[in-house]
C-alpha cells in the first residue's frame, strides 16, 4: 500500500504535522481535497 498512491504519501508527509493535532476527520478532508485535483 506504501508504494501505491505516491502523491497522496507526499501530502500525508507534508500535512502530518499540521493534521498531527487534528482529528483523523481532517486528515481524510484534506486528503480528499489534494486527491481531487490530482484525480482530475
Amino acid at each position: 500500500m506504501e508504494n501505491k498512491g505516491n502523491g497522496d504519501e507526499n501530502i500525508m508527509n507534508v500535512f502530518k504535522p499540521t493534521c498531527n493535532c487534528r482529528p483523523s476527520r481532517f486528515t481524510i478532508q484534506v486528503r480528499s481535497v489534494s486527491l481531487e485535483p490530482l484525480t482530475t
